[in-house]
């Protein structure tokens, strides 16, 4: 089985970051530290958020 990789470059990563936080209601609560909360509550790291982000779309193009 082979996986397919999506090759964007670090802008249009930054951008699909930032409308996936939109899409997935993530909430900036102390930028400082980069760190978002989700509607469930729970406190995320941007890095976090980019990682489920790859994740979602490594599941949707299987």
């Amino acid at each position: 089985m082979s996986v397919n990789h999506i090759a964007i470059t670090p802008d249009e990563n930054e951008e699909a970051l930032q409308e996936f936080i939109e899409k997935e209601g993530y909430k900036l609560v102390i930028p400082q530290l980069d760190l978002y909360e989700c509607a469930g509550g729970h406190i995320w790291h941007i890095d976090e958020i980019l990682d489920h982000m790859n994740e979602c779309l490594r599941e949707s193009c299987l």
